[in-house]
């Protein structure tokens, strides 16, 4: 019986990935890209949870800089964690 793995974020992005391009190669659909980048937005961040949790418990100001800084990041996915932030505060 074969165990069936948990796919990685990084896994799950370069199927995203593979699926735009064959979308692309094969009908040459652009709803059909907004529907894969709308996915990838909203998927919640691996980290998320502990960097909600870093700042709370410290005095440090929640910036995308911060966020770099204290989690090594790069900016694109800093940006993404404040956005999901704010997305769920507002909900």
């Amino acid at each position: 019986m074969k165990t069936k793995r948990k796919e990685t974020a990084f896994q799950r992005k370069l199927r995203l990935l593979q699926r735009a391009v064959n979308e692309l190669n094969n009908k040459n659909n652009i709803m059909g890209l907004q529907e894969i980048k709308d996915d990838l937005e909203n998927e919640r961040d691996t980290i998320l949870d502990r960097v909600i949790e870093f700042f709370e418990d410290s005095d440090k100001e929640m910036t995308v800089s911060n966020i770099q800084r204290y989690h090594k990041v790069g900016y694109a996915r800093a940006h993404r964690i404040i956005r999901q932030i704010q997305k769920e505060r507002v909900s």
